[in-house]
C-alpha cells in the first residue's frame, strides 16, 4: 500500500496488497476514530495499526489496513480491513452490521461497524486481496438523490450506523456537547431512519439488533424535551416531525434545561 493520501470515501480505484505468506484479512469495517476532546487519540493511527478489537465483552488482537489512506487522524472515518489474531474464535459470532470498539488498554479510541466478512468462515467475496468495488446500493442511491454529504453517500448504512454509535458513546462518556454538535447527531439518526425505509429486508434485519441497543442506550442517557430541539427555526410541524415518530428530535441530554433547543442559543 502506498503512503499517498487519497480521499478515504473514494473506494472506486483502491487496491489492497499484502505480503506473500501473510494471512488474508478476515473482515472489512467502517471505523470512526474519536476526536481528542471525545477521549480519543492525540496523534494519527497508521495503516498496520494494532489496537484491541473489542466486542461481546472481550478484547481481541487485530491488525488494520486502511483503504485509500495511510493514516487516520482523530475524528476521521475510514474503511479498514482487519486481520484477527485468532479467527477460529470468531466464526459465527462476527457478522455484517455488528458494532465494536477499538481500545488501547481500557480507553476507547474508535467505534466501528462490520460491513462484510472476507475470510472468516468462508472465502473472499471478491478476488483475493482486491475485491471489486460494489455498485451503490439503494441506500447510497437514496442518499445521493437527497444531496447528503459524500461520506454518507459512499458509506451508506454502515456510515450512518457508525455515526449513531459514536453519538451515543459520546453521551455515555459524559462529553458536554453544544446544541449544534448535538443536532448533527440527531440529524444523523433521522437520516438513518429514512434509509432504513429503502434498505432491503435482509439488511434491515442485520442492523435491527444494534439499532435497538443504541436507541435504548440513548434513551437512558437523555430525557424528554419540552418541544422539538430544533425549536421554531426547525419548524417540526412544517417538516412533519412528531415526538412519537421522530422521538430523537424531542429528547435532550440529561441535565440540560427543559427548553434547551436551537432557540435558546
Amino acid at each position: 500500500m502506498t503512503g499517498e493520501k487519497t480521499d478515504p470515501n473514494d473506494l472506486r480505484s483502491v487496491s489492497v496488497s499484502r505480503e506473500v505468506g501473510q494471512p488474508a484479512p478476515h473482515i472489512e469495517a467502517t471505523v470512526r476514530f474519536l476526536r481528542t476532546d471525545e477521549g480519543g487519540r492525540s496523534h494519527p493511527a497508521y495503516s498496520g495499526y494494532r489496537p484491541q478489537f473489542y466486542y461481546d465483552g472481550h478484547d481481541w488482537d487485530g491488525e488494520h489496513v486502511f483503504l485509500g489512506v495511510a493514516e487516520a487522524n482523530p475524528g476521521d472515518m475510514v474503511t479498514t480491513r482487519i486481520t484477527l489474531g485468532s479467527p477460529e474464535s470468531h466464526t459465527g459470532k462476527i457478522h455484517p452490521g455488528m458494532g465494536f470498539e477499538l481500545r488501547e488498554g481500557t480507553r476507547v479510541v474508535a467505534t466501528g461497524i462490520v460491513t462484510r466478512l472476507l475470510n472468516l468462515g468462508r472465502g473472499f467475496s471478491g478476488s483475493p486481496g482486491c475485491p471489486e468495488y460494489e455498485e451503490p446500493d439503494p441506500v447510497q442511491q437514496y442518499c445521493r438523490a437527497r444531496g447528503y454529504a459524500g461520506r454518507v453517500v459512499q458509506g451508506g448504512l454502515e456510515e450512518l450506523l457508525a455515526s449513531w454509535q459514536a453519538t451515543v458513546s459520546c453521551l455515555a462518556r459524559g462529553n458536554d456537547q453544544d446544541i449544534y454538535e448535538y443536532l448533527i447527531g440527531m440529524h444523523g439518526r433521522q437520516i438513518l431512519d429514512e434509509v432504513l425505509a429503502v434498505a432491503d429486508e435482509s439488511t434491515r434485519a442485520k442492523c435491527a439488533r444494534l439499532i435497538t441497543q443504541l436507541d435504548d442506550r440513548f434513551r437512558g442517557l437523555t430525557s424528554p424535551s419540552a418541544h422539538c430541539i430544533w425549536g421554531k427555526k426547525g419548524s417540526a410541524e412544517q417538516r412533519g416531525w412528531t415526538a412519537e415518530r421522530n422521538w430523537w428530535y424531542f429528547r435532550k441530554p440529561t441535565g440540560k434545561p427543559a427548553d434547551w433547543s436551537l432557540d435558546s442559543v
